[in-house]
């Protein structure tokens, strides 16, 4: 699901005929929000039931649980999985996620030592939801990409770095890298914590 709509791209200045170029500005769109996920390393998209498998340590009856995605919005479960087909005979009780740290804290009465967990979760936003500054870095992101086809459509030709005409001098923008000012908001929106999965998973 695209993070930003091409009604939101016109805020950059971009104007189209919905009949010839909307299926390929909401096609940019979708590629854009992908590119976001792909550098954020996690998805925004909202998603029930997600389940989470990873290693934690437990010491004096807490455990702390780095999950995949950092959005969670819900907590269903979080239990022991088997050891070689021995179920741990422990409950995992009060996981909570710590947002500005990044894991899911959570105690048990299981003696110290390494376990592997399942986390059960929701995560991510409802469609028309998104946070104002990660469609703002997906909106930016579509700009190369729109800038591009624009070029191609004006110039009949695409891929090329520059045209001269005369004392006019287009330089086309890199497609494969998300501008500067994109990844400063992903980097560091999200009220300072930034969008960026940059802790190892458990």
């Amino acid at each position: 699901m695209a993070y930003c709509t091409p009604d939101d791209l016109k805020e950059l200045g971009y104007t189209w005929d919905d009949t010839a170029d909307l299926a390929y500005i909401t096609a940019i769109c979708e590629t854009a929000s992908q590119t976001v996920d792909t550098y954020c390393k996690q998805s925004f998209t909202a998603k029930t039931s997600y389940n989470d498998t990873g290693l934690v340590r437990v010491k004096c009856g807490m455990f702390k649980y780095f999950p995949k995605k950092l959005t969670i919005t819900n907590i269903e479960s979080v239990s022991f999985l088997p050891i070689a087909g021995y179920q741990v005979p422990f409950e995992i009780t009060y996981p909570s996620f710590m947002n500005d740290k990044g894991y899911i804290m959570a105690f048990t009465l299981a003696p110290d030592g390494q376990y592997y967990v399942k986390a059960t979760y929701d995560f991510g936003f409802a469609v028309g939801s998104f946070p104002t500054d990660l469609v703002k870095a997906t909106m930016l992101a579509c700009a190369p990409l729109l800038d591009d086809y624009f070029l191609s459509q004006d110039s009949n030709v695409s891929m090329v770095k520059s045209i001269k005409q005369g004392e006019l001098t287009i330089v086309r923008e890199d497609t494969h890298s998300m501008p500067q000012n994109a990844l400063n908001i992903l980097n560091g929106g999200n009220d300072g914590l930034g969008y960026v999965r940059v802790r190892a998973t458990s």
